[in-house]
């Protein structure tokens, strides 16, 4: 690749970028432009560092226009339901979760990810039915990595019953 097509590329991708903005300015009404997968690429990393960095208002705005542009990609939804949650708007995110799990029954994250949501909502029930999902899920990988996170939530929330008296 020699620096003529690399200015091209750039040149390029600043064009996408141009019509992300153009969609994003129209409200997120129109036509989805048509992105390449670097356009699309470069998208998510905006949003996942303005994630990172507590940026949550920005990140659910460029998340929420992944979803848009490729609805069955479980990491937008995902980070829409990361962002909501961090900002603990808890309902949203699970519905954001909701919609990543049925893109991917296998991932125990979400699950976690939705037990959290529903222990802040003080639905401990559904959090404890959300933790055995992820656990079934994570059981099939004898050392998933979850497993201990599973297994400290499960005793911190049986400990906090316990002292509250249910």
């Amino acid at each position: 690749m020699n620096a003529q097509d690399s200015a091209g590329q750039v040149e390029e991708l600043k064009e996408q970028l141009q019509k992300i903005s153009e969609f994003v300015n129209a409200g997120g009404s129109g036509d989805i432009p048509d992105l390449s997968p670097e356009a699309v690429s470069c998208l998510y990393a905006s949003a996942y560092e303005f994630y990172v960095n507590g940026k949550f208002e920005t990140a659910r705005h460029f998340f929420h226009i992944l979803t848009v542009i490729e609805p069955y990609a479980k990491r937008n939804w995902m980070g829409l339901g990361a962002t909501f949650q961090a900002e603990k708007n808890y309902m949203s995110a699970l519905e954001a979760y909701s919609i990543a799990a049925t893109l991917d029954l296998d991932d125990p994250y979400i699950s976690f990810h939705a037990a959290e949501c529903f222990f802040f909502l003080d639905h401990v029930e559904k959090g404890f039915e959300a933790l055995d999902a992820a656990a079934a899920i994570a059981a099939e990988h004898k050392h998933h990595p979850l497993n201990v996170h599973i297994d400290l939530m499960r005793k911190g929330w049986q400990n906090y019953l316990v002292k509250k008296g249910n």
